[in-house]
């Protein structure tokens, strides 16, 4: 928070990309233009995903992902609402 703040009072265009993780903490990177580079930030982005590749979410939170977005099995249960009659 304390380091976007600077960027809202400049309106300077701001975009943080997630990098990954050390030692289980995630980390970013920052991207910041000229007054009214909103294009040249975004290009700035697009540019650092297209060479890093995908890098969120990490294999951990993707496998739990996979697992709960297919059909449930007996290891997951959960509540259905069903209206009152």
């Amino acid at each position: 928070m304390p380091y976007t703040a600077p960027f809202n009072l400049t309106k300077n265009p701001s975009s943080s990309i997630p990098c990954g993780s050390v030692d289980g903490l995630p980390i970013g990177l920052q991207v910041t233009g000229p007054l009214f580079g909103d294009l040249a930030v975004l290009q700035a982005c697009r540019a650092f995903e297209a060479v890093a590749g995908p890098v969120w979410p990490n294999p951990q939170l993707a496998t739990c992902l996979e697992r709960i977005s297919s059909s449930p099995d007996d290891a997951v249960k959960c509540k259905v609402w069903r209206p009152r009659q």
